[in-house]
């Protein structure tokens, strides 16, 4: 949407914002797809705790990381066939088959669950404003939910552990990456 707007008509810009705006897009492109290649790639979890017992910090940044990917990797381990859609609520997607269907309805989780390449810039602040403008249009959030039926049989023993988990640590990372000040040098931990 946004690269339709600054490509679609180039003369509608200064040209050198023309030129940072396409760059902006560009380098977003470039972090989207590889880290869609590197999360799909099923080569980094069949290695990740390897990688993780071996990897050595060098500064503070890196300890805060290693330590939140440590977390993340127990949590997998706890959970190997867990998804983040394992408790998702269906009950309030729209019906495709719905004459009025209508995807404004309910923010899916895949709408809400992401990252971002940069926080600082036009494209970001364009796509944070759209985004949000959207969500406030919007008349449900899906979560994940365990629905429980008291009619008389056992109840089983599934819980939210992994999603109450998951998304603390997902908040510590973000938290982590986004209040980092990456223009002072980075402390280098002692040898």
């Amino acid at each position: 949407m946004v690269s339709e707007w600054v490509t679609g008509d180039p003369d509608d810009w200064e040209q050198i914002d023309y030129y940072d705006y396409v760059s902006q897009l560009r380098g977003a492109l470039h972090y989207g797809e590889t880290m869609l290649r590197r999360l799909w790639n099923t080569v980094h979890l069949d290695h990740f705790g390897e990688w993780l017992n071996r990897f050595t910090p060098c500064d503070d940044l890196d300890m805060e990381c290693h330590a939140i990917a440590q977390k993340l990797y127990a949590l997998w381990q706890h959970y190997p066939e867990t998804s983040i859609y394992t408790h998702a609520d269906t009950s309030c997607l729209p019906d495709f088959e719905e004459d009025g269907y209508d995807d404004y309805e309910c923010i899916t989780m895949e709408k809400y669950i992401g990252f971002v390449a940069c926080t600082d810039g036009w494209l970001y602040e364009n796509v944070q404003q759209s985004v949000n403008a959207y969500f406030n249009e919007s008349v449900s959030k899906q979560e994940p939910v365990l629905k429980r039926y008291f009619d008389g049989q056992p109840q089983d023993t599934d819980n939210l552990d992994f999603e109450c988990r998951l998304f603390p640590l997902l908040n510590e990372l973000c938290y982590l990456l986004n209040n980092y000040d990456y223009g002072n040098e980075r402390t280098t931990l002692p040898a």
